[in-house]
């Protein structure tokens, strides 16, 4: 396996809108470029030359994705592979609308919001509750989508309800326009997307293309790869690494799992131990730190706390979580008599440090200066993206992989791998909003406390099955932001310690993909060894 070329991977997008994409002509294929690349430099420029007000970063954020994912995701099976539909471009004119509207009436669209709004707002506050819904739909199935059309069925009509969920009449106007700002789709989540998530996915992007894939598999297989039963703590070592930088369970699959899968069905594990192993593991990535699969940085957003915290909160639980794993799979190996792969198979850590070890440091430095330095998550991404080009410069095996060429081509690329994101947090922007409207967030939280009669083991209980179950079809951060807002506030309530609490709820939203009936890490590592799922 060493010294070849491997295929470059996406390790941030979730497996629905990598089974849609298109493969675009070259000229679309162009355009998605150019729009991407120009989206990465000016994302940069407002976070870090000149800052603009969150209204118009976050909407032309959401808008910019949403073009781009209705040019590269499609809508049905029968969509054109290689060129948009007229429904895509119908719409991406109309996401493209809504950036021209922002940037002409910002100012007044935020001080209307939700209080005086216009028929202006009303009309551009549908369209764009319309795209991020159908854009979710392409991304993450069915299920985000229907659960944010039935919040804001609520937010219209829940005042028809009886007793406690019942709430004051609000009417269309108002609801869209709430919505529409701030408070609404434009809330946190998006403004964790606009800001931390696309650093961490641009870092991510720069070191895959730049070869960091590549290393971080052989590093893995150079390290365990002799070890007994070695492919399967192979696909732990690269998993938990690739999830330092990614958190999506099923690109993690994706990546490492086309690799071990079939080492370890070689070398006398049972493909459905093999898949199993990779899900679980790739699950992983979810919860280890600096990344969690994004929802990191809502957290810290949520509690106001410093990101360092968060990192520092979660290595601990991480190394349980993987040293357990590794534990188990070394049991079945000696259970089985399973031997590593031949040293004559394996790459020598000489040979991985000597071709392209430098590219495993970009992951130190990005926790160096978060955890050491307490730079912010920001600038702490920015210097890494920055080592990425000086180490990758210092090798003569990576040199060309670094060039400028190289680079403007993981600037275009690297919105495309935030669509998911973007979306799904738009989305649960929508139920976000919604609860904030409604109240309804602080009614989760008395009936969660009259269910448990106030004992905490009860209310935990609940939390957790809540959790996983809106885990299962719901991407884990659009899970968490929808649960920690709703049920949060309760446990800490309790008497849990506000980080713990959101924290517990985000471990299960992340189990979830690993849990039947909807375990997407499951499927796709089904897919991969041929196993019954």
């Amino acid at each position: 396996m060493f010294g070849k070329k491997k295929e470059e991977v996406d390790v941030t997008s979730f497996d629905k809108e990598a089974s849609a994409s298109r493969s675009l002509s070259s000229n679309y294929l162009k355009f998605t470029y150019l729009v991407g690349f120009l989206m990465t430099l000016w994302q940069l420029w407002v976070l870090f030359v000149s800052p603009m007000d969150p209204f118009l970063v976050r909407s032309v954020h959401v808008s910019l994705l949403a073009m781009l994912g209705f040019l590269y995701i499609k809508g049905s099976e029968k969509s054109p592979v290689t060129k948009p539909s007229l429904i895509d471009y119908i719409l991406f004119a109309a996401a493209f609308s809504i950036i021209i509207y922002v940037l002409i009436d910002y100012d007044g669209i935020v001080l209307r919001a939700g209080v005086n709004p216009n028929k202006w707002d009303v009309l551009f506050g549908t369209i764009l509750i319309i795209c991020i819904v159908e854009l979710s739909r392409r991304t993450s199935g069915l299920a985000l989508p229907i659960i944010a059309l039935v919040f804001l069925a609520y937010g219209l009509w829940g005042s028809k309800l009886p007793g406690l969920f019942s709430h004051p009449d609000y009417s269309y106007k108002r609801v869209i326009s709430f919505l529409f700002s701030v408070q609404g789709i434009y809330s946190e989540p998006v403004g964790v997307s606009s800001t931390f998530v696309f650093m961490f996915i641009l870092f991510g992007t720069i070191l895959n293309r730049s070869g960091g894939g590549e290393a971080i598999i052989d590093f893995a297989t150079s390290l365990a790869g002799g070890l007994r039963g070695g492919p399967a703590k192979v696909s732990i070592l690269s998993s938990s690494l690739f999830g330092a930088i990614s958190g999506s369970a099923v690109a993690n699959v994706t990546v490492t799992g086309t690799f071990t899968i079939p080492l370890m069905k070689k070398t006398g594990y049972s493909a459905d131990f093999a898949g199993a192993v990779e899900a679980v593991s790739s699950t992983g990535g979810q919860i280890t730190p600096p990344v969690l699969g994004a929802a990191a940085f809502l957290i810290a957003e949520v509690l106001s706390v410093n990101y360092s915290k968060i990192v520092l909160a979660t290595i601990i639980p991480a190394l349980m979580y993987y040293i357990s794993l590794f534990a188990m799979v070394d049991f079945e190996a000696g259970k089985k008599k399973l031997l590593g792969l031949p040293r004559s198979e394996l790459p020598t850590f000489k040979e991985v440090v000597g071709r392209h070890g430098l590219l495993l440091l970009p992951i130190v430095v990005l926790l160096f200066f978060l955890t050491v330095v307490g730079l912010s998550p920001l600038k702490s991404a920015a210097y890494s993206c920055i080592s990425i080009v000086i180490f990758g410069l210092m090798q003569k095996s990576t040199r060309e992989r670094v060039m400028p060429k190289k680079m403007a081509e993981a600037f275009a690329l690297a919105p495309k791998d935030l669509i998911s994101v973007a979306s799904t947090c738009a989305t649960a922007g929508i139920v976000v909003g919604t609860m904030s409207l409604t109240g309804l967030g602080h009614r989760f939280a008395v009936l969660l406390v009259e269910l448990s009669q106030g004992q905490l083991i009860i209310a935990l209980l609940l939390t957790m099955i809540v959790s996983i179950i809106l885990g299962m079809g719901v991407p884990p951060v659009a899970a968490y932001a929808i649960a920690g807002t709703a049920i949060g506030p309760a446990l800490i309530n309790m008497g849990v310690p506000a980080l713990a609490a959101h924290l517990f709820i985000f471990y299960f939203c992340a189990i979830s993909v690993i849990t039947p009936p909807v375990a997407l890490a499951s499927y796709a590592a089904a897919a991969i060894a041929k196993a019954d799922m």
